[in-house]
C-alpha cells in the first residue's frame, strides 16, 4: 500500500483493524492470522510510513480508522527479528531505505 509494489504475501505483514471506542484502530497483526480484513505492507520502515501518510490503512479498510498505533508496533515487529533480518536495505533493488 504504501510503495505500491507488488510482491509474493510471505514478503508482507498483515495489518488488522481492531474495534476501540471511538474510532477503529490500526494494529499489526504479529501472527498473520486475526479475524477479519487485512491489510499488507511491506516490512520496511518507508513503506509502512507512506502507508500511513498516504492513508492507504483508510482505503484498504474501507473506513476511517486510527493509526496512531501503527509507527509503535512496526517498532516493536523490528525489534522482534534477529539483527540478521534487520538490514535496512530493499531486497529488490539493494538500495537504502
Amino acid at each position: 500500500m504504501g510503495c505500491r509494489i507488488t510482491t509474493s504475501k510471505e514478503e508482507l505483514i498483515r495489518w488488522v483493524v481492531e474495534q476501540t471506542a471511538p474510532q477503529p484502530q490500526v494494529r499489526l497483526d504479529f501472527t498473520g492470522r486475526a479475524h477479519g480484513r487485512g491489510a499488507w505492507t511491506h516490512p520496511v520502515s518507508k513503506c509502512v510510513q507512506q502507508t500511513v501518510h498516504r492513508k492507504g490503512f483508510a482505503r484498504a479498510f474501507r473506513a476511517a480508522v486510527d493509526t496512531g498505533a501503527v509507527l509503535q508496533d512496526f517498532a516493536a515487529y523490528e525489534d522482534r527479528l534477529a539483527p540478521s533480518q534487520r538490514t535496512g536495505r530493499d531486497k529488490e533493488s539493494g538500495s537504502e531505505i
